[in-house]
């Protein structure tokens, strides 16, 4: 039998790849692991510690990270002992943390909150990473940190008219603590104002009047190990008002008139009054109030005087809400005889 040329061909190509070689089995790829989580940062906040950490952006091998989630390791010290600089750590697992990713596809910050905390202990965290498939990568590096039950701040709080005032007294705070100031919250826990070390008050407005706002305040404060913590919380509920008396008149004159004392006064030129109090006494620590003004005048016009009698004459400024300014210049006068 002839076996034409395009046979021969055929079947010498697949004698070569016979003996040359051939599709095998699958070969699994190499594991690649994991690039460390950045160092985590710690804060102290009232009871706890909270460690915040950036989800790793790449591999080892410079490629894509894929997270699946973390493991939080913790060790502990109390009172009186210190970490073995020599001896290799033992973690106690504290907890596992799914992962953050946010909208923008950017490496979020994660975080995990310790409450199995103790007054006077010292703690050390590591977090370790996981792939999709469960794999770990490379632990962190450790972070220190003191944790002690800081005082709740002591506040005297002023409402004013779109805000209010605070003055406090620096606290006692633990040793080794450095004492930062004071961190005022709102009610949606934005940080309204700090009131550094050294400044004992503050003001904070901007705030819409008759509004009740509810206050959050802590002290500020550096561990012994430069991490930053602020003490359990001081709540109060504020609604602004306008306490802040205006400014008195500038100056008051009295004349004799016909119907009796003319009084003429002359306010401030960025005060407008509500009202104007009239004083009135036969000597000037005498003074009892004769009557309030409209707003609309500074002329008012004592009828009740006797003939032949020294007064002495005053008066306050009063604003919209009440508040009353100090006194303005004495004016004395005799009235004529009759």
């Amino acid at each position: 039998m002839r076996i034409g040329k395009g046979r021969i061909l055929l079947l010498a190509l697949c004698l070569t790849l016979v003996v040359c070689g051939r599709i095998g089995d699958p070969i699994a790829p190499e594991y690649v692991e994991l690039s460390k989580p950045d160092i985590p940062s710690a804060r102290a906040l009232g009871p706890a510690i909270i460690l915040t950490w950036k989800t790793p952006g790449r591999t080892l091998a410079g490629g894509p990270a894929s997270i699946s989630g973390y493991l939080v390791e913790r060790q502990g010290w109390p009172p009186g002992e210190n970490p073995c600089a020599d001896c290799p750590p033992e973690y106690d697992e504290a907890a596992k943390v799914d992962v953050i990713i946010d909208k923008t596809r950017i490496s979020a910050t994660n975080s995990w909150s310790d409450f199995q905390t103790i007054d006077g202990w010292r703690y050390r965290y590591r977090v370790t990473s996981f792939d999709g498939r469960g794999h770990p990568g490379l632990p962190s590096e450790p972070v220190l940190t003191s944790f002690r039950d800081l005082p709740a701040p002591k506040v005297d709080v002023v409402p004013m008219r779109d805000g209010f005032t605070i003055n406090y007294t620096k606290p006692t705070l633990p040793g080794g603590y450095e004492f930062r100031g004071l961190n005022i919250y709102g009610e949606d826990k934005g940080l309204l104002l700090n009131v550094p070390a050294g400044i004992s008050e503050g003001r904070v407005g901007s705030l819409k009047g008759s509004t009740s706002y509810d206050i959050t305040m802590r002290w500020s404060a550096l561990t012994p190990e430069g991490w930053p913590a602020e003490s359990p919380p001081f709540k109060v509920s504020i609604t602004p008002k306008d306490v802040e008396p205006p400014k008195p008149p500038l100056e008051l004159a009295a004349f004799q008139d016909e119907e009796g004392v003319r009084l003429m006064w002359a306010p401030p030129p960025e005060e407008q009054y509500a009202a104007v109090v009239i004083l009135r006494g036969e000597n000037a620590e005498s003074l009892k109030v004769l009557a309030r003004s409209a707003a609309n005048t500074t002329i008012y016009i004592d009828k009740t005087v006797a003939p032949g009698v020294t007064y002495f004459y005053g008066c306050m400024g009063e604003d919209e809400a009440g508040n009353v300014s100090k006194l303005s210049p004495l004016s004395k006068i005799r009235t004529k005889e009759k």
